[in-house]
């Protein structure tokens, strides 16, 4: 006691500090000068680490100021695209195409609708008109020959949820990765994952012929910085993929997709992919996110 009331002061400055430092990394009181300092460390730790190395094996199919002044300014009519798959997949031999792109509305940039329009008003009674207007037809609907190239092809389409106080939706979602029975066991380890409850997605001719896809909304820190990713989000009980994960997954062989849980069973962990006897394990913090090994500093 005489030590304590002797030192009493100089325990408590260090302890009260220690306390609050260990709250902080447990989560249970997140403090906001502690979570700048976690960030610049791991900041500075992986700049560090960065290889500053190609991977050779990625290529990123980049729109940028170049193509935009040889072929024309953005959007790109929808042919244009499917030559573009055609000369990926054909002579460039891609093993996969991922569109970070959302393709929600009809293209009529050939006019055909229009045409069509003339063919079931003013022009109908012309035989000449309706029949010039078959033989084109083909040629001018650009979003039929987008599909057409899509098609039984290793494509992952892009989309995006939305949470802005409505359900408004467009488009066609892919099939779930998971549904709510992945988590029938475990029920409250699935309260992390991001909920949405609207979202953009691709048309349905487009989602047919590429029924692959995956959501690419990030998660952006207090300090404005995107340091990881989410693999899950859910809408309406249902479990989705990122764009990452499904193109992860579709380039290899492992079919299934499952949660990894905590011993207790009370958070997901990792996400596992499993097929043919193996599986591949990314850790997910608690988010259910996975922080981005960058390999280089960009610009």
């Amino acid at each position: 006691m005489r030590l304590l009331s002797r030192h009493g002061l100089r325990i408590a400055v260090t302890l009260i500090p220690l306390v609050f430092a260990l709250l902080h990394a447990s989560g249970l009181v997140p403090l906001g000068l502690l979570q700048r300092l976690d960030h610049v460390i791991y900041d500075a730790r992986l700049r560090a680490t960065m290889p500053q190395t190609l991977d050779e094996r990625i290529v990123i199919v980049d729109i940028d100021e170049k193509s935009l002044a040889e072929v024309g300014r953005w959007p790109w009519s929808r042919n244009k695209l499917a030559a573009l798959v055609d000369e990926l997949h054909g002579r460039q031999s891609v093993a996969l195409l991922g569109f970070d792109i959302v393709f929600a509305e009809p293209d009529d940039s050939s006019g055909l609708k229009r045409l069509q329009q003339l063919a079931d008003a003013e022009l109908k009674d012309q035989p000449g008109f309706l029949q010039q207007l078959k033989i084109l037809r083909p040629s001018l609907d650009h979003d039929a020959a987008f599909a057409r190239a899509l098609e039984n092809r290793p494509v992952v389409m892009g989309y995006y949820f939305t949470r802005d106080g409505g359900e408004r939706v467009s488009g066609t979602l892919p099939p779930p990765a998971l549904s709510s029975d992945a988590f029938q066991a475990h029920p409250g380890a699935a309260a992390p994952i991001t909920r949405w409850t609207g979202y953009g997605a691709n048309l349905d001719r487009l989602a047919k012929a590429a029924p692959t896809g995956g959501f690419f909304n990030s998660l952006t820190d207090g300090d404005g910085v995107v340091r990881s990713l989410p693999l899950l989000a859910a809408y309406k009980d249902q479990y989705y993929a990122s764009l990452s994960l499904a193109m992860f997954h579709a380039v290899t062989s492992l079919a299934d997709v499952v949660p990894g849980f905590s011993a207790d069973g009370a958070a997901v962990r990792s996400v596992v992919l499993k097929g043919g006897g193996a599986a591949r394990v990314i850790p997910v913090d608690d988010r259910v996110a996975t922080l981005i090994p960058f390999r280089g500093p960009g610009g």
